[in-house]
């Protein structure tokens, strides 16, 4: 008897441990990135037809707001919103109102779409973040729009 409850243990310890690691909802990208770029409209704008992430810096032209981060600080708070990103049906695509490139040290740039209810990271839907919003919002609050 003694010699079933053993194994038994361990396989159910092992099982047990195996899924209290927690899996985050993005393949997240590695804190090698030199540079953040944001461009941005109004997330109140409302336009005819739905904008599509190829489209967003034809269609609005050229009056967005644009920011470049290359702080460490501000770089990781926008790593460390991403990260925590939740997954939604990729049916969901954004009607987009803003581009974000992360630029890395290996010369590679991921590109981000967003609206202000979904987001679009590597050929997956993500809720967007409330922060990332926040953000930009005050961020445009301090800044004419590019033109």
């Amino acid at each position: 008897m003694k010699r079933i409850k053993y194994p038994f243990v361990l396989i159910l310890t092992a099982i047990i441990l195996s899924n209290c690691h927690q899996k985050s909802a993005v393949n997240h990208p590695k804190n090698d990135i030199n540079k953040i770029v944001v461009k941005w409209v109004d997330f109140d704008m409302e336009t005819v037809i739905r904008i599509e992430c190829d489209q967003f810096e034809n269609s609005f032209g050229g009056g967005y707001f644009k920011t470049s981060i290359s702080s460490e600080k501000e770089i990781s708070n926008m790593i460390n919103m991403i990260k925590v990103l939740k997954r939604m049906d990729n049916a969901y695509q954004p009607d987009v109102r803003g581009k974000m490139w992360l630029y890395h040290s290996n010369n590679t740039i991921d590109t981000i779409c967003f609206s202000n209810i979904v987001l679009r990271f590597k050929n997956q839907s993500y809720e967007t973040p409330p922060q990332l919003i926040k953000f930009l919002v005050e961020k445009s609050n301090r800044q004419p729009k590019n033109e």
